[in-house]
């Protein structure tokens, strides 16, 4: 028996009878002159048992008239009877109602967005991209116009050289292809110069020629490193790379108030998840925490089968924060504004500071000094050259 035979029985529904009496063959010969038709026929002693189609067994009760049978119903089979027996479920019909108008809805929505890029590609900046041109999670898929979307997001990526989206049922997937690295040019000739003025402490020079030596003063804008070389009434033009540390003296000055609030993370950070399932954010906490914290969010998306799938689990880190009033008094803000100064200058080294003052202004203090430290002065003055004609 077919498998088309099996659906098409199951559909329309089939009984199992039983045949008995002294003449049960009459009634088989009676259903095949009638294009009746029977299947799994089974005999025991005088009894016979067939399957017959739901809509032929009211003929029976007419075919059977004078053959001397008697027939009975061993068994009900197909869609008709587990429709009649959940006739009066009401909630199996509905739930499949809407189970098919969500998973229609839901096939017509975007819901992953796949982005295959060489490694070297930085997708957040493709999702930033995606998200100026209105692509987004839970949008309808016919709204997506792929060629439009191919030129802006060249137009607003000049990394890319190709880029192509394919819609695949609720996927979008972006393929994207990087411009070829150029060929590193030249470096132009150039000088270094002092960016300020100072007494040279020492040199890493790499290229050019050195014109100041340690211990000299030099002042802003005078030329340390030359570009240019001359070789037996010939110049040659380099590119200076190097660095020249210096000396440097200036003064600093900042304003520090009396009294300050300051905050500082104290404790374990409590963690709180929350996944987000087909656009929908679904919390996995109840009521806020109580208190000033410290927060950040890590969002991991799921990874199945090969794929990305519509869900993103979501992590928040709070630390607690303390809060407590600082009063500054004279010790206290040379301390903080000497802090404040090494902050600011982060690039120095063998900081001193000299001629140091606190003064009480107010509500604040103004502490102010000359601060004495390293620093390279070295910066690039690229050089201009004239042709001879």
């Amino acid at each position: 028996m077919s498998l088309f035979h099996s659906a098409y029985r199951f559909l329309l529904g089939y009984v199992r009878l039983t045949v008995s009496g002294e003449y049960s063959e009459r009634l088989l010969n009676i259903l095949s002159a009638n294009r009746i038709s029977f299947w799994e026929i089974h005999k025991k002693h005088d009894t016979y048992e067939i399957c017959l189609l739901r809509r032929d067994f009211s003929r029976l009760r007419h075919l059977r008239r004078h053959t001397g049978v008697r027939v009975h119903i061993a068994s009900r089979h197909g869609l008709p009877k587990i429709v009649r027996r959940y006739r009066l479920r009401f909630g199996i019909p509905v739930g499949a109602m809407v189970f098919f108008v969500i998973l229609y809805y839901l096939s017509a929505r975007l819901w992953v967005i796949d982005i295959r890029a060489p490694q070297r590609y930085d997708t957040s900046r493709a999702q930033c991209i995606l998200q100026d041109l209105s692509v987004h999670i839970g949008m309808k898929m016919d709204e997506l116009d792929t060629d439009t979307l191919r030129q802006q997001f060249i137009m607003l990526d000049p990394s890319v050289s190709w880029a192509s989206f394919n819609r695949q049922g609720s996927v979008l997937q972006l393929n994207v292809s990087l411009q070829s690295e150029q060929k590193r040019e030249e470096p132009a000739p150039c000088n270094l110069i002092a960016s300020e003025d100072g007494v040279i402490v020492r040199n890493d020079v790499r290229s050019g020629v050195l014109l100041v030596q340690t211990g000299q003063t030099v002042s802003a804008g005078q030329v340390l490193v030359s570009g240019v070389r001359n070789e037996q009434g010939r110049n040659e033009f380099l590119h200076s790379a190097g660095e020249v540390y210096a000396m440097v003296m200036e003064h600093q000055m900042v304003n520090l108030p009396v009294k300050e609030t300051v905050h500082y993370t104290v404790g374990e950070p409590k963690k709180r998840y929350a996944f987000k399932f087909f656009g929908v954010t679904i919390p996995l906490f109840l009521g806020h925490l109580k208190g000033s914290y410290e927060s950040h969010t890590d969002a991991h998306t799921v990874q199945m089968f090969g794929g990305s799938i519509p869900l993103t689990v979501y992590t928040q880190h709070n630390t607690p924060l303390c809060e407590e009033l600082l009063e500054r008094n004279q010790e206290s803000a040379l301390a903080d504004g000497r802090k404040m100064i090494t902050d600011r200058l982060k690039e120095a080294t063998d900081i001193q500071f000299l001629q140091e003052s606190v003064t009480r202004q107010g509500d604040s203090f103004c502490y102010s000094c000359r601060v004495r430290y390293t620093k390279n002065i070295a910066s690039v003055e690229k050089l201009k050259i004239i042709g001879e004609k």
